[in-house]
């Protein structure tokens, strides 16, 4: 009984420990992808990786003017006053390292700083990731216990004064000889008990694409939809999908052009934001019932 215990705990600690390293990959992935989906003009490499970086964990960033340098920075803040919208007017910013360039007074917004939110909800980018990423390591796990169970060897039930006989067969079957014989004893000691298990790896794995399908129209990326019960998705459901596509990309692309629009009337920093990925094109049959791509 306390081997049985001892082996449960280690089975579960295993898995506890593949999700963490399947969360932990999909992480990395889905982070890489956004920080590399637009670029800043004008800022430095570290300026960009940090501001990319606070929209993805906090979804807000403020700029301000560093005194005496005549530079830029970046900071997170605390909203200290709010106005009747319900939009920040003072802040406090957050000195993490406790940086002297970082002013330690109270803020006016778009006077001594300008905030930055990557979505109109002002959320972390990471909060919606994170659920798409929950669910697509579910779905991980379960095809791993799915592939585990097909991995389950044969049992063969025989007697200590069977084994020669029954490894001989045995060895037989698995030199792929197109023909074994036997006698009937020996076909009738062997017995065979293969785990009834359904495959349905192929369907979790349409699944895990769809919701990575999901995950990518939300950042603005493009996909390959799929659709596991037609061959062929009709072209209004893939422009459907090329729109949602690029409504979601103009979405944080409009605020973050706003933001450095802001930076530049208060601050007087000339700083411009391009996307590094292109637009989704727009899908049209010709006459004769094909598809070509044509931009919108």
């Amino acid at each position: 009984m306390k081997m049985s215990k001892k082996r449960i705990r280690r089975f579960r600690g295993t898995v506890a420990e593949l999700e963490t390293r399947v969360k932990t990959m999909y992480t990395n992935k889905y982070y890489n992808l956004f920080i590399k989906s637009v670029d800043f003009k004008g800022l430095t490499s570290e300026q960009k990786d940090y501001v990319m970086r606070q929209f993805w964990a906090q979804g807000s960033v403020a700029a301000f003017r560093i005194k005496h340098l005549d530079e830029i920075g970046f900071a997170p803040f605390a909203a200290f006053r709010y106005n009747m919208y319900d939009f920040p007017i003072e802040v406090q910013l957050i000195n993490k390292w406790q940086v002297p360039m970082i002013p330690n007074t109270i803020q006016k917004v778009n006077k001594d700083v300008v905030l930055g939110w990557a979505q109109a909800n002002h959320k972390p980018v990471k909060l919606i990731v994170d659920y798409y990423i929950d669910r697509i390591t579910q779905v991980e796990l379960v095809i791993n216990t799915n592939l585990n169970l097909h991995k389950m060897p044969f049992m063969i039930g025989i007697t200590p004064t069977d084994a020669a006989k029954a490894e001989d067969i045995i060895d037989r079957i698995l030199n792929n000889e197109l023909v074994v014989f036997a006698e009937l004893e020996e076909l009738n000691m062997i017995k065979n008990f293969a785990t009834q298990n359904n495959y349905i790896i192929d369907k979790l794995y349409s699944y895990k694409t769809s919701l990575e399908n999901e995950l990518l129209t939300f950042l603005g990326l493009d996909n390959a939809m799929e659709d596991a019960t037609k061959d062929r998705l009709i072209l209004d459901q893939v422009n459907a999908n090329n729109a949602l596509i690029n409504a979601n990309k103009e979405g944080m692309l409009g605020q973050l052009k706003d933001w450095c629009a802001n930076i530049k009337e208060v601050l007087s920093f000339d700083i411009s934001v391009e996307p590094l990925i292109k637009p989704v094109v727009s899908v049209h049959e010709d006459i004769h019932g094909g598809g070509n791509n044509d931009e919108q």
